[in-house]
């Protein structure tokens, strides 16, 4: 017996999943997962990475892929609810530059499955929603790349006031709001559009260190705040998140460096020099917040020891 059924979306290869729920007086048991049944309906992908956010009402996360190692993603919801959407860029597929979107909740535990080839995004409808995904290939930020969420081609409608939910009071990272346009005349957004072997884009990577950076001195400055508060466990995490983006934001530096070493001519232009301020402002700035963070601690042991 098979505890899983299929529902067919307008776009190939796009799947919600509905798994049997068992239910009784004590609560509900349900798999979220099995193998053997994947494969009887057609889903025969290996994941190799589990993934679990947390995100308060009115977050924006998307659109992201990655151009190379790209990932499918099993997703759904454990608390609260999403509006989950998924672009096809796959460049032979007769939807390339559609997308579709399906509400996962708590309540309705659907799952979707989105195949490699596509960026994916979420909204979050409620407050403390957790959202749950696994990957069939893993995470590479030299690789990471994304779509601008409220792109004109596109068109998403993203039903904001069907979920009460102002798109002026958003909540979205830098990176997020600095992604690319899409261009349905540009059909080679997987393998090899973002630090990719063949085709190496100057711009999008200088629009990808500028959107890390905005990250870096965000979290930084969130660590600051949390520290005058006397939050300081909070700060110590806001920090390092801020150090995680920074280090992606090197990795992708390191990779040009190494590139023009090895002979790579690079054409450098204004938008690349405005990206290497972007990033030195932000290592100024967390560094900063470090010292910041330290005086806060200090002054919370003076007025203990009063």
């Amino acid at each position: 017996m098979n505890n899983f059924t299929i529902k067919e979306t307008p776009i190939k290869g796009l799947a919600v999943i509905e798994p049997k729920v068992f239910g009784d007086e004590r609560g509900f048991f349900m798999e979220t997962y099995n193998k053997k049944s994947f494969e009887e309906l057609g889903l025969t992908m290996d994941f190799v990475q589990d993934n679990h956010s947390k995100s308060k009402k009115g977050v924006l996360r998307g659109l992201h892929f990655q151009t190379k190692h790209t990932q499918g993603k099993l997703v759904r919801v454990i608390k609260g609810s999403v509006y989950d959407v998924a672009v096809d860029l796959r460049k032979d597929s007769e939807t390339f530059g559609k997308w579709h979107a399906v509400k996962l909740s708590a309540e309705n535990k659907l799952m979707f499955y989105i195949p490699e080839g596509f960026a994916h995004g979420f909204l979050t409808l409620e407050d403390e929603t957790e959202f749950v995904y696994r990957c069939t290939d893993l995470y590479a930020p030299e690789y990471d790349s994304g779509l601008l969420w409220s792109d004109k081609t596109l068109n998403i409608d993203w039903k904001f006031e069907e979920f009460g939910i102002n798109p002026d009071e958003l909540t979205i990272s830098e990176k997020d709001k600095v992604q690319q346009k899409f261009d349905k005349t540009k059909n080679n957004y997987l393998g090899g559009f973002i630090m990719a072997e063949e085709v190496l884009d100057i711009e999008m990577i200088a629009m990808t260190l500028i959107g890390h950076a905005g990250e870096t001195k965000s979290l930084a400055y969130q660590a600051m705040k949390a520290a005058k508060e006397g939050k300081f466990d909070e700060a110590e995490e806001f920090m390092k998140q801020s150090t995680e983006e920074m280090l992606k934001a090197h990795e992708l530096q390191t990779d040009l460096i190494v590139r023009e070493a090895g002979g790579e001519k690079l054409d450098v232009g204004l938008i690349m020099v405005h990206s290497q301020d972007h990033l030195m402002t932000a290592i100024l700035f967390k560094e900063l917040a470090k010292e910041f963070i330290e005086v806060y601690k200090r002054l919370e042991q003076k007025i203990d020891k009063k």
